[in-house]
């Protein structure tokens, strides 16, 4: 099929202070880093400003800010197939060649418009959203998710996608990220490891891990535990029970993305203590679909990441290039800290076959690789 340009539709607020606006313009980034045409649907939202002006504050560190966003306007918060055939209308009279949808509420309108589509979804199949699938259309280029546990629930709801749904775990831009070590050696050294730098960055909603941080900080008071994404206030919403935050936990809030990275690399060590169950406020349960950006910045930092042995983690996971752990425990986490933290060698060999391995992970390789086998 030959691409001459691509229409990325999505319904997320973009630019919008959220992972999913984040995720949405890395991702129409590394479209055009491969050297496709391609420009991003997304409707305007009346209630949401940064949709209408001014939102170039929202956008990720290292964004060329050279995608082109054409839009609709959207005047109620319910998502329909009318906005749907909207956005795609408009996208066939832009001349495009292939949609690249990221929800199936665009699908039936790409099949009435005749224009070819790869859907990548981040859920799972669920049975009120998903009643039919048109998995053996022609115009069905290829269906995308993130995990290997993804793939399977799909394929046992949707027999047809085998031979074209692929897993492709979402990825990072290392442009942001030092491409030497910068003194990796002297970083993890005893003079620099008397009180160590914890960081956690993502959001507070249950099942992201938050709520663990605070205990982990309890039984290690040696060390300081940073967490960016959210509030004090946030953090007592998921606790398990009500305790007075310990004093080597601080809150540092939500910041605009270039500053978390800054802020990572700073840090001796970063924690993505994920559950296995992560049910978002609208319902769905993303716990074996998800794979975090940051976990991929984490890697990128040159740090030593401590991550739970959710599906993202352990499809990518080789040699020792991160420590895991299968348990949701504050006292296992907090025992795996200091035993890895006291060995400088282990750190450094933690931290640089992290970043070898998320060399394989860009924005950049992933699109090629999608559009070299579905395209």
């Amino acid at each position: 099929m030959n691409i001459r340009k691509v229409a990325y539709m999505t319904f997320n607020s973009v630019p919008y202070p959220s992972a999913a606006s984040l995720n949405t313009l890395m991702m129409v980034d590394g479209i055009r880093s491969i050297g496709i045409d391609v420009e991003l649907y997304a409707p305007i939202k009346l209630w949401r400003w940064s949709t209408l002006f001014d939102g170039e504050r929202y956008y990720p560190s290292g964004y060329s800010g050279k995608v082109r966003i054409k839009r609709v306007i959207q005047i109620f918060p319910k998502v329909t197939r009318f906005l749907a055939e909207a956005i795609v209308k408009k996208a066939k009279a832009d001349g495009v060649s292939l949609l690249y949808l990221r929800n199936t509420y665009f699908i039936p309108a790409a099949i009435k418009y005749g224009i070819p589509f790869i859907l990548e979804h981040h859920g799972m199949p669920r049975k009120e959203g998903l009643r039919r699938l048109p998995v053996g259309h022609e115009l069905y280029k290829g269906h995308v998710v993130l995990t290997s546990a993804a793939k399977k629930e799909w394929l046992s709801r949707f027999p047809g996608l085998e031979g074209r749904i692929y897993v492709e775990p979402d990825a990072v831009n290392l442009d942001n990220f030092d491409a030497e070590d910068c003194g990796l050696h002297d970083f993890y050294s005893i003079r620099n490891m008397n009180r160590p730098k914890i960081g956690y960055f993502g959001g507070f909603a249950v099942g992201k891990g938050a709520a663990l941080i605070p205990d982990i900080a309890r039984r290690l008071p040696e060390m300081d535990f940073y967490m960016y994404g959210g509030t004090a206030r946030d953090i007592g919403r998921v606790m398990d029970e009500t305790k007075d935050l310990p004093a080597n936990l601080i809150i540092m809030g939500r910041v605009p993305h270039a500053e978390a990275i800054k802020a990572m690399k700073k840090m001796h060590a970063l924690l993505l203590p994920n559950k296995m169950e992560q049910v978002m406020a609208a319902g769905d349960d993303i716990g074996l679909t998800t794979s975090p950006i940051k976990l991929f910045e984490y890697l990128a930092c040159r740090k030593v990441v401590f991550a739970s042995e959710i599906p993202a983690v352990t499809d990518i996971l080789e040699n020792e290039c991160m420590v895991t752990s299968s348990k949701y425990d504050a006292n296992v986490w907090a025992a795996l800290i200091e035993d890895t933290l006291a060995c400088p060698e282990r750190c450094i060999a933690l931290a640089s076959n992290g970043r070898a391995l998320v060399e394989r992970y860009t924005f950049k390789a992933r699109f090629s690789r999608i559009f070299s086998i579905a395209g």
